[in-house]
């Protein structure tokens, strides 16, 4: 992996993404964020990914970020594998799953896409998606639950993680930047994680037996 110029303290080098895949397992990152399903209006969340494997051809739900809701079917901030198959998106805003299914295009592998996930024009539930150029409304029924953490990829409740590379991840709390987490590893031990370089906190995998990996480059690659 190749260093570069870094905004992160001693102790900790930079990187582009953060890979996970079939190979590495779930990585679970908690980032400590709390989120309650009654905050239509508060959070947006920006971030790049690229896809970089196949998922398996059984339906679950293979997680880019996501909340720790103790019911499955319920999310805040969600990106997950509708159709593996199809390899498209779908996803949910402080709302119930289960809704309209409302998918992406479909996600090709080896191609950075950039994404936001905010609210909609009229704060209403389901949030709005916007996936580069293309902008797509959730009409999910609202959820309910309150202070529940946000994790980047990582398996929470039967949530596998979607195989992707993850650039840096920025949420935003009424339009104000709230985190911004960068990956990077922990030079002591190697971890691979995100480091918040707002709350200057560094977010590792809680899932244990997940080394995960980390290198340079937003350009779209082969596998």
């Amino acid at each position: 992996m190749r260093a570069k110029s870094s905004i992160l303290p001693s102790g900790y080098t930079q990187y582009d993404w953060v890979q996970c895949d079939s190979t590495t397992g779930s990585p679970a990152i908690d980032t400590g964020i709390m989120l309650s399903s009654n905050e239509l209006t508060r959070w947006t969340f920006d971030t790049d990914f690229a896809r970089c494997g196949t998922m398996p051809a059984t339906w679950t739900r293979f997680m880019i970020f996501h909340n720790t809701n103790e019911n499955y079917d319920t999310g805040f901030g969600v990106t997950k594998i509708e159709n593996p198959n199809n390899n498209v998106l779908t996803f949910d805003y402080a709302n119930r799953y289960g809704g309209t299914k409302v998918q992406t295009t479909v996600i090709s592998l080896g191609k950075w896409y950039h994404i936001t996930l905010t609210r909609n024009e009229e704060g209403k539930r389901g949030g709005l998606l916007i996936l580069d150029d293309e902008q797509i409304t959730g009409q999910n029924e609202k959820a309910n639950y309150t202070n529940k953490s946000l994790y980047l990829l990582g398996s929470y409740n039967g949530k596998a993680a979607y195989y992707c590379r993850l650039a840096r991840f920025r949420v935003y709390s009424y339009d104000e930047l709230y985190a911004d987490l960068v990956p990077a590893k922990r030079d002591s031990d190697g971890v691979v994680g995100f480091y918040d370089v707002v709350r200057d906190i560094f977010c590792e995998p809680t899932a244990e037996g997940v080394t995960l990996i980390a290198g340079n480059g937003l350009n779209d690659f082969t596998i």
